[in-house]
């Protein structure tokens, strides 16, 4: 009787499963990054994770041993998501030098650090700097790290943006079909979010550090002032200005300059000029009908009420009640100092789901002493507590006592 030899597989037949231990290996590390502590967790999925990378290795030196042309099919890249999570766990394990070791090693394996290498690493870091679980100034390496961890993103960056550009070109020659570019664009436009996310979680860091004018300085490389005149201008070099000016990259620097020690003037100027900026980008958006205008998160206007508080009180009302109808929707009555702001109707604005919000606003009308926008702010948020499920002001006390101060503030001048 014949023997029929088995028929070898080929190359694509057998990278699926390289491919799928990679992702088991990520999904184990994550396993054991939720039910242990960091530190133990830490040292378990280290030594998890080379072990898998042992065993990968030897599965891809088998497939090269059976087929000549499978070095084509073999690379360790999708191993990247494991390693950025174990980087996170040595972060959270307080130890700069194995999450240093850690990220070279990435690279010494032909693993080439992802933007969410960075984005979780300085994440992480911020994290733990905000907790006080990590003090930078007494452990100088995690500082030595970072000006070579923030290369590595801007070059990352540079890199997206080189290929951002080949997509430009491209869209505009007429060879290509319509098929192949979209397809193109795609691949090019995956890796940028990312990006975007990683310099949002460096900023943060540099925040939590106190050093705001640098985080700062890097929001104005990436994300310039818009305006003619302006005294920065983007690089060439760079991802274009529309991917960072978005309402998640604004909100998060918001929230970070609200958070600072940076002086109350300062602070108060660094705000009044991204408030302008969005409200360009908001406006340059809204004249395009293929992307519609995000709104920035309760926090940031949080951020913004707090803030512009500390400015003239004609100026600052003027400013608050364009940003309380854009987000919001009260329809202001007129008063001195207040331009009537329309509200396009697509828009879904927040309706004061944020209780806090609500008493900031009405605490910041009454600072200004204008006790009609109190009113009108307590009573929008009154009529549309049940088709909204906005908070309702009655069952604040706050919010109750301001707005019966202002009715009777009202009601004296009324009687005067």
């Amino acid at each position: 009787m014949r023997i029929v030899p088995k028929k070898e597989q080929s190359p694509s037949a057998i990278q699926p499963k390289l491919r799928d231990h990679l992702f088991q290996t990520s999904h184990d590390v994550a396993e054991l990054a939720h039910t242990q502590d960091p530190r133990a967790a830490f040292k378990d999925a280290e030594k998890l994770l080379f072990e898998r990378m042992t065993e990968w290795h030897a599965l891809a030196r088998k497939m090269r041993a059976k087929h000549a042309d499978a070095s084509a099919h073999i690379h360790p890249q999708l191993a990247a998501a494991a390693w950025n999570q174990v980087i996170n766990l040595a972060v959270r394990a307080s130890s700069p030098s194995a999450a240093w070791r850690l990220y070279c090693k990435m690279k010494r394996n032909h693993i080439r650090p992802t933007a969410r290498t960075y984005a979780g690493y300085f994440a992480a870091l911020t994290s733990m700097v905000r907790d006080k679980r990590i003090n930078m100034q007494e452990s100088r390496s995690w500082l030595e790290h970072l000006p070579k961890l923030y290369q590595g993103l801007d070059q990352l960056q540079r890199d997206a943006a080189m290929r951002h550009d080949a997509v430009d070109e491209i869209a505009g020659r007429r060879e290509f079909t319509a098929p192949f570019k979209r397809h193109t664009a795609h691949a090019a436009c995956k890796d940028p979010q990312a990006i975007v996310s990683a310099y949002s979680s460096y900023i943060s860091l540099l925040f939590a550090l106190d050093n705001p004018e640098e985080g700062l300085a890097v929001f104005n490389a990436v994300c310039p002032d818009p305006y003619p005149g302006n005294a920065y201008t983007q690089s060439s070099e760079c991802l274009p200005r529309t991917m960072f000016a978005t309402a998640p990259f604004y909100s998060a620097t918001l929230r970070d300059i609200g958070m600072s020690k940076m002086r109350l003037e300062t602070k108060h100027a660094v705000v009044r000029d991204l408030w302008s900026r969005w409200q360009y980008d908001i406006m340059r958006a809204s004249r395009m009908p293929s992307k519609r205008p995000v709104v920035l998160d309760a926090i940031a206007v949080k951020t913004l009420l707090w803030t512009l508080q500390l400015g003239r009180p004609e100026e600052a009302a003027r400013e608050v009640s364009a940003m309380l109808g854009t987000y919001v929707g009260v329809p202001f009555t007129p008063a001195p100092g207040i331009i009537q702001y329309t509200v396009p109707t697509d828009w879904t604005p927040l309706h004061f789901t944020n209780a806090s919000l609500l008493v900031d606003a009405l605490s910041f009308y009454t600072q200004v002493g204008m006790p009609q926008c109190v009113v009108d702010c307590y009573t929008y948020a009154e009529k549309t507590k049940d088709a909204s499920g906005a908070v309702q002001p009655s069952t604040i006390r706050d919010a109750v006592v301001l707005a019966e101060r202002a009715h009777a503030a009202l009601r004296k001048e009324i009687g005067r």
